[in-house]
């Protein structure tokens, strides 16, 4: 009686155990968010590294595209495709060129860093945003 109980636990755990790793391998609930007060650094899938610094100072630069009425219809646009562990909505600005993959930043409205993803086009035409990694 042991044995099959133990046989059928480790039947089912080779059945689950897949399930359960990969639930959330792809993108998690929500997403971390560097502290803002620390240095940080994201690593992107498109091979690029954003810095604190030019993050900020791209902030500084959609704070005045913002207030630009002819501008609003571009960016920032509100960002819904992954929920980073911020309050608020969030938006999101391209950092780099439009091509294969392309990378935005994602902040509040209040213009607090939430993270960096890279956009790309899948086989299917659909878009996909991959997280960056924090580098700290």
């Amino acid at each position: 009686m042991k044995l099959f109980s133990i046989s059928g636990a480790t039947t089912l755990f080779y059945i689950l155990a897949p399930v359960t790793a990969m639930s959330d391998v792809k993108y998690p609930g929500l997403l971390r968010v560097p502290n803002p007060n620390n240095y940080f650094e994201f690593l992107c899938p498109s091979f690029i590294t954003y810095n604190k610094p030019t993050l900020m100072d791209k902030i500084q630069m959609i704070r005045r595209v913002a207030g630009n009425p002819q501008m609003r219809d571009y960016h920032p646009k509100a960002f819904d495709f992954h929920q980073f562990n911020i309050p608020g909505e969030q938006l999101y600005y391209p950092l780099s060129a439009a091509g294969a993959m392309q990378d935005y930043l994602v902040f509040s409205t209040d213009y607090v860093i939430a993270g960096v993803v890279t956009r790309s086009i899948l086989a299917n035409s659909e878009e996909d945003y991959a997280p960056c990694d924090i580098i700290v």
